[in-house]
Parts: C-alpha cells; structure tokens; sequence
C-alpha cells in the first residue's frame, strides 16, 4: 500500500474572479444579508450537501470577501465589506482587488518571496512550498496553487519586483495570446477580437478570461 501524501496546508480552492462571482451572487441573494449555508448553496445554484459549499465558504473567506458568524449548523455568511466595495464601486475596484488578493497567507507568502528575490522561476517557487515551510504543501497541491497564484495576481494586476506587472506577463502566459501559430483560435464579434490559445482551451482558460472582461467592464462603466 502506497504511503498517504501529508495532508497540505489550506489554499484557496477557486481563483479571486470566481471568488468574487460567488461573493456578488450572495449579494444578489436575499438582498445581501446574512444567510445559512444551506442557503448560500442556492444562492450558488449546488447542492446543500456538495462539497463546493464549504470549499466556496472557505475560499471567500481566505480572500476576505466573506463575514461568518456563528458555529455548525447555525453558522450564517454574508458578503464581506471589501467583497462590497469590489462589487460596488469601480472606482477603488483595483485597489480592493489587490488587498484581496493577498489575503492568503499563501498567496503572500510567495508575492513577498518574489519581492525579496527578483526573478525566482518556477522550480524555486515549488522548492519554497513543498520543502522550506514549517508544513510544507504536497506536490500536487504546490502545482495548483501556482497556478491559483498566477491566476489571482494577473487578474489583480500585481507587481513583482523585477518583472513588472504580473498581470502583464501571467495574462499572456495563461491565455496565450502570444503563443505558436498552431492550436485553437477564437475569433468574436465579427473578427474585431481573436484570442490565440497553443492548445484547447480548458474551462480554467475561459474562467481567467472571463473573469478579465468582466474586470474590464466595470473600470469602462467606471470611467463615463
């Protein structure tokens, strides 16, 4: 019997965009106040008994979108005052999401590491997760919450000493707008928009990108 991996530390299990989907359809739900569990799972359109309830509960609250009060079965959430100001007023939308974004104590964590040490790759990153932490993350786990990283860092629109903005390079990266010439490409609005992808697109793909232009909007509608 193969040895059981060591349980990893907890990381957000959902990027900051959809993390915000969710905190704005609490909003929406129940005129924003607070709510039970069961209830947030209808306000998220999941079962009361799936997983995704408590994984979305603690994935809000890590990025600091969500107040909870109470215990077990009596415990309601509600949409958190930087949730609201993200949902509420483009105006100060990129500086909420920035302070959102490094809420967890993970994400942190390496956004301090690649200031500190300008230019760390990939590999230097997964070192600092699975060997030079007090409990270390499994490898498997250390891969999603890189990509989690990424993801949450190019949507916020983070710097890293050194590397400029990392929504720049981690946008292109995960999108591919600059990749080979071969893959999958879409093209929209009558070919004003194409968007290049090296291979077929997965679900994560359209999420950043939907996330992105969901982002875009608001600082649009913001600037009128």
């Amino acid at each position: 019997m193969a040895d059981r991996q060591p349980r990893s530390p907890k990381y957000p299990f959902i990027s900051l965009s959809k993390s915000i989907a969710q905190a704005g359809k609490l909003a929406d739900f129940k005129k924003g106040g607070w709510v039970s569990e069961d209830q947030a799972a209808e306000a998220w359109s999941v079962g009361k008994d799936s997983s995704a309830v408590p994984q979305t509960v603690a994935a809000l609250s890590q990025f600091g979108l969500l107040e909870m009060e109470g215990r077990g079965k009596e415990r309601r959430v509600a949409p958190s005052g930087l949730a609201r100001r993200i949902l509420g007023s483009p105006k100060t939308e990129l500086e909420a999401l920035q302070e959102a974004a490094l809420k967890p104590e993970v994400f942190r964590e390496l956004w301090e590491a690649l200031q500190s040490k300008p230019g760390m790759d990939r590999s230097a990153l997964v070192d600092l997760l699975t060997n030079n932490r007090s409990w270390p993350f499994n490898p498997r786990a250390a891969d999603e919450v890189l990509r989690l990283f990424d993801e949450t860092m190019a949507f916020a629109e983070l710097e890293v000493a050194g590397q400029g903005s990392r929504g720049d390079d981690a946008a292109k990266q995960e999108l591919n707008l600059h990749g080979p010439a071969s893959g999958v490409e879409e093209v929209l609005a009558g070919g004003r928009i194409r968007i290049h992808f090296s291979d077929s697109p997965s679900a994560g793909d359209y999420e950043l990108l939907r996330g992105y232009c969901d982002l875009m909007i608001g600082r649009s509608e913001g600037s009128r």
